[in-house]
């Protein structure tokens, strides 16, 4: 989790250098920083998620394959 804190609020800051917003005031940064480093953290939440879901289906897709592997030999377990 202080990985993705830390990842959002770095991808937030660099945002901060493009010209449409350097030219705001500080106060207007700072909202917009914040704004900016909640959306990325969750984002980044719902990548995690949807990673930890997406190894646990190449896994059972990996189990399937060896059990078809042995059934095409005429294996028994």
């Amino acid at each position: 989790m202080t990985k993705d804190i830390l990842i959002s609020a770095l991808a937030a800051g660099f945002l901060l250098r493009h010209p449409w917003i350097a030219v705001c005031s500080p106060g207007q940064q700072a909202s917009i920083w914040l704004g900016m480093t909640v959306c990325l953290l969750f984002f980044c939440f719902f990548c995690e998620e949807k990673h930890e879901k997406w190894l646990k289906y190449w896994e059972r897709v990996g189990r399937i394959r060896e059990m078809m592997d042995r059934l095409a030999k005429g294996e028994k377990k």
